[in-house]
């Protein structure tokens, strides 16, 4: 089972947004954690401090030695393909061959202000997208049309130092999984679209496995803090999740309103309803699909997982737990790290 970390991080008001960014990602480096998986946010404060998971990892690559890179995810249908392939391959230089991608499709109706047009057809997008960046990787030479229209032959420079680029797809849904495996990509999936349910995730795995190469990776994203004891997990994690919880619920409101939609999402928000969330953040941190915990917890969740068919648990821990706290947990975290060895 390999351990990773996942960042999602709300924007705040600190000065300093990007330390623990910058201190997790060299102390994984240092102490056997696997890989750094960094989003693609745009306009919101959930995950607003993340706007360019290339520019982050561009940053990454260059306090690091071992750690792997991974963008989790690129919305493809933002992005040319000359433009993701160019910027990774820059970024495999800069990390001495550590880079990878999970695409996605996209879904926040917002984001698309960058690219309007694309929207209704961002899932086959998507696929054709990637498609023409494994070719630039490969070295291929694929024509676009210039500033006059004209088609011309484009390759990219510089050429990347892997031959292929790792690929993972982002998907939620079973038959999202299925199509993940079906396409030959790795899995980034999460918990939160199982209902915290280990059955639910299993049907997942299964659709996956089920069309998949031997070996492919299947991730799953978590959110991580490995306490002390219950007591300390109770402490930290559970006001945290808390307040991740309700900067998810402003931009569920914000997709409905986007949308000219009405779920209840801004009447939710506009009441902050506090018993609404501390029973689903107590929910999310004592399930069996959870990584907020002791050491022997989160050792024998991931070892129940391994089982279930999950080879890496990317762990998202800057859910709003103190700088020093989510510090001292990483120390923890390589603890189950080097059990699960």
């Amino acid at each position: 089972m390999k351990i990773s970390l996942f960042f999602f991080g709300a924007d705040s008001d600190q000065a300093d947004k990007y330390r623990l960014l910058f201190d997790a990602v060299r102390f994984a480096d240092a102490h056997g954690l696997y890989a750094a998986w960094v989003p693609e946010r745009h306009f919101l404060r959930f995950g607003g401090l993340y706007g360019n998971p290339s520019v982050t990892a561009a940053a990454i690559a260059a306090i690091t030695s071992r750690l792997q890179i991974r963008a989790g995810s690129v919305v493809m249908p933002l992005h040319h393909p000359l433009e993701v392939a160019e910027a990774w391959s820059m970024i495999d230089h800069f990390s001495n061959g550590r880079a990878g991608i999970a695409i996605a499709s996209g879904w926040h109706v917002n984001d698309f202000v960058l690219a309007p047009e694309r929207y209704a057809q961002r899932g086959p997008i998507m696929l054709d997208s990637i498609e023409l960046v494994q070719r630039l990787w490969r070295g291929e030479s694929v024509e676009f049309a210039n500033g006059e229209g004209v088609a011309t032959p484009t390759a990219i420079l510089p050429r990347p130092l892997r031959p292929d680029i790792p690929v993972w797809m982002t998907a939620s849904s079973e038959d999202g999984c299925a199509l993940a495996g079906e396409r030959g990509f790795g899995l980034l999936t999460s918990n939160f679209g199982n209902n915290y349910s280990l059955d639910v995730l299993g049907r997942k795995v299964a659709r996956y496995r089920a069309g998949a190469r031997p070996g492919a990776q299947l991730t799953l994203m978590m959110h991580a803090y490995v306490g002390a004891s219950a007591q300390d997990v109770a402490a930290h994690a559970l006001p945290a999740m808390m307040d991740y919880l309700h900067s998810n619920i402003a931009m569920q409101a914000s997709q409905d309103a986007g949308r000219g939609e009405d779920r209840g999402y801004a009447e939710l928000q506009g009441r902050r309803e506090r018993k609404f969330l501390q029973l689903r953040a107590a929910a999310n941190i004592n399930s069996e699909l959870s990584f907020v915990g002791t050491v022997e917890d989160c050792v024998r969740r991931a070892r129940t997982l391994q089982a279930a068919g999950v080879d890496e648990i990317a762990c998202l821990i800057d859910f709003g737990i103190a700088y020093d706290a989510t510090m001292a947990g990483l120390q923890r975290l390589a603890e189950v790290a080097r059990r699960l060895a």
